[in-house]
């Protein structure tokens, strides 16, 4: 199941990419940065002994105090990096 997933997340992925993928890429770094640092976190924490609810929780926090930064110094939240930092840290979970 886990692997059907993966394929099916690697398909949705790259199938808006197919046209042109550095644009693709350019205009979506942003978010897999993010997700990789999900996914950093989500990873640290399971060094440190969390549950796999901590480790979605710890990266939600850090997510979400990312975008508190960005609020305070460029005067923007925005919901889908935040969602992208949680999708990362789910992904090492699930993974």
């Amino acid at each position: 199941m886990k692997k059907l997933f993966v394929l099916l997340l690697l398909i949705f992925l790259t199938s808006t990419c197919w046209a042109n993928p550095k644009d693709w890429f350019d205009a979506q770094a942003d978010k897999i940065a993010h997700g990789l640092a999900g996914g950093v976190v989500a990873g640290l924490s399971y060094k440190h002994g969390a549950d796999p609810a901590g480790q979605i929780l710890n990266a939600a926090i850090v997510g979400g105090l990312k975008e508190g930064f960005d609020l305070t110094y460029a005067g923007k939240w925005d919901n889908w990096d935040w969602f992208a930092t949680i999708v990362g840290g789910v992904l090492f979970v699930v993974l």
